[in-house]
């Protein structure tokens, strides 16, 4: 990511774009190419994610906790209750799977 491109002659916006076609050219004050510089880490963290079949009793405090995680940060395919429990199908970013599965 460059910043300050606003700063920039044509010129030299051209030189950068050759010079590395994969970087995000922003500028704070003019806010040019923040929507771009969004985009791109909302696509480069989404791709960190694993699928996870998660069990739950919905009773336990430190379950409902871990629930409210997955709902907070990863994207839920599924969500079944049945026989007092709940399990959940859903992408959650790698980080986080040893703090979800139960041990």
């Amino acid at each position: 990511m460059y910043n300050k491109c606003d700063a920039l002659t044509p010129d030299e916006k051209r030189r950068l774009q050759e010079q590395d076609p994969s970087a995000v050219r922003i500028s704070a004050l003019t806010r040019e190419g923040v929507d771009e510089l969004i985009d791109t880490l909302t696509s480069r963290l989404a791709l960190d994610v694993q699928r996870v079949t998660l069990a739950f009793n919905p009773d336990d405090l430190g379950d409902r906790d871990r629930m409210a995680q997955v709902y907070r940060h990863g994207r839920v395919v599924q969500h079944e209750a049945h026989d007092g429990r709940v399990v959940i199908v859903a992408d959650v970013p790698r980080r986080l799977v040893g703090q979800l599965q139960r041990l």
